[in-house]
């Protein structure tokens, strides 16, 4: 009998998440799959919740960096919605997805969750899925090129900023404007 599979997905791209689903179905073999779907961090955030109530593992979540906010949670990204998934669920596996390519928010997102995986959409074809997917699956830590790119020329060419100057770049980037600052 197969092992099978809860994956969360969340994108405001509804292709995305039937692109990822299809390859998943079509490539990833030896297992059965059971996928819950959300565009928003307030959708993701109550699938979460309620699998959680029920004591329904998700075992693996692909989360989109840029997410419409859930802002009565204070959930502004995909990345803040990953560390509630990682509260309710700290033995699953979190991959975050993204066209994003700035080294310094690829860093930042790294340094502040340490995904099992981190992959730019670019960079994904269907028969590489397998491998990915496998991987992350077995424990293993998977980088797509050009997430490692990110983040090599991050540590490369990094100035250095005081907590004053990340404090004021991490509200800018979750939407807070100058003038409230």
């Amino acid at each position: 009998m197969k092992k099978i599979l809860n994956i969360l997905f969340v994108d405001d791209h509804p292709m995305i998440i039937e692109g990822f689903i299809s390859i998943i179905e079509n490539f990833v073999k030896g297992y059965s799959f059971n996928f819950f779907k959300a565009n928003d961090c307030k959708q993701a955030y109550h699938i979460i919740e309620n699998n959680c109530k029920q004591k329904n593992v998700i075992d693996i979540a692909f989360f989109d960096i840029s997410l419409p906010a859930y802002k009565e949670r204070n959930i502004l990204c995909g990345a803040d919605l990953a560390l509630a998934f990682k509260d309710n669920f700290p033995n699953s596996k979190v991959v975050m997805v993204t066209m994003h390519s700035e080294g310094m928010l690829i860093h930042k997102i790294q340094e502040k969750l340490n995904p099992e995986g981190f992959l730019n959409k670019t960079d994904v074809d269907p028969p590489a899925f397998q491998l990915v997917f496998d991987k992350i699956i077995a424990g293993e830590f998977y980088r797509s090129i050009t997430i490692e790119n990110a983040i090599l020329n991050y540590k490369k060419e990094r100035f250095y900023l005081d907590s004053t100057d990340l404090e004021i770049i991490n509200l800018l980037e979750k939407g807070v404007k100058t003038q409230d600052i």
